[in-house]
């Protein structure tokens, strides 16, 4: 049975107030469809609240790393921006900075899209770095982490 999404992301949304990410209440409770139902109103809120996403993060591409995560298939979450000389707060929660390539797209891609399509969107790659907060354990906890927004800052 699908986790009831409002009370859901109002638990989620004042948790994060708290700055509690995997919330205990929830362990083993959510399905993937419910984490990222879960996550995609959060970003919502945020956006509303002023944050500004720019885009997603698709991790866990590789069957290495899948392996080493204990996952199957790629995962994603929210990103946003920050411009140059941006000081982040000082009390991330064991934070993870790596290196990325963005790709940035003129047009939508949505389905099955072959790689023309992809390349005929594409337009420009940059030099990035991701930051991540380590907020809970995501190997165990894959559907919390998720809805945590794939521990994206």
């Amino acid at each position: 049975m699908a986790t009831e999404l409002k009370p859901a992301v109002d638990d989620f949304w004042r948790a994060r107030s708290r700055g509690e990410y995997f919330l205990a209440a929830y362990e083993n409770r959510l399905s993937l469809d419910d984490a990222y139902r879960i996550q995609l109103a959060l970003i919502e809120r945020r956006v509303a609240a002023g944050e500004r996403q720019i885009g997603w993060k698709v991790g866990l591409t590789s069957k290495a790393i899948q392996q080493q995560f204990g996952f199957h298939e790629p995962v994603f979450g929210c990103i946003q921006s920050f411009p140059s000389g941006h000081e982040l707060p000082s009390n991330l929660i064991k934070p993870g900075f790596e290196t990325e390539v963005c790709m940035r797209f003129a047009s939508p891609l949505q389905g099955e899209v072959t790689p023309q399509q992809v390349m005929s969107a594409l337009e420009g790659i940059h030099a990035s770095f991701e930051i991540i907060e380590t907020r809970g354990d995501l190997t165990r906890h894959i559907a919390l982490a998720l809805a945590d927004n794939a521990q994206q800052h």
